[in-house]
This record gives C-alpha cells, structure tokens and sequence, in this order.
C-alpha cells in the first residue's frame, strides 16, 4: 500500500509531482478544491482520508497537536492516521 499524503496550498505543485513520481497515493489542497480551507475542517479532511499533510505552515504543526499514544511522542499506540509534516524546501535537495 503506498503512502498517503496530502499536499498542502503553501508547497508548489513541483512537490505534489514529485512525490507522485516516487510513487506516493498524493492529493493536493487545491487539486481537491481546498484552497484556503481553515485548518480545522482542513485537518479533519485530512484524518478521515488517513493521510499525512506536508505543510511548510508551523501553524498547522501547533494547532494540531498529535494525541496521546501515538508513536510519536513514545506511546507506542498506532492510532495515528494522519499527521502534519513539516517540509522546508532545503529538506527537498536532499
């Protein structure tokens, strides 16, 4: 199964081909007519796609906060679907 992401308004759509070309399952924010969305309704769309979002907008990374039991803060639980990423154009080069 490949991973699920979803590509956020801030990223050039470069982004959104290239990880598709790597062979990503990509939706993009304005592929999907989400453009401008709120980050609430945004973030709820993407945890019921159960994908991950890679945003540049830290805001997003603060104001959805991963939930207790989750792998990441070392819970060891999986009920994570979906999750912001963080993406800064110098990571991309790498």
């Amino acid at each position: 199964m490949p991973f699920r992401v979803k590509v956020d308004e801030d990223l050039p759509t470069a982004i959104t081909q290239m990880l598709n070309a790597a062979g990503y399952d990509v939706a993009s924010v304005y592929g999907q007519g989400m453009g401008g969305w709120k980050d609430p309704p945004l973030w709820q769309a993407v945890q019921t796609e159960s994908r991950f979002l890679v945003t540049a907008d830290t805001s997003t990374l603060r104001s959805n906060p991963l939930p207790k039991g989750c792998d990441a803060d070392g819970g060891g639980g999986s009920e994570v679907f979906a999750r912001a990423v963080p993406v800064t154009f110098g990571s991309l080069n790498r």
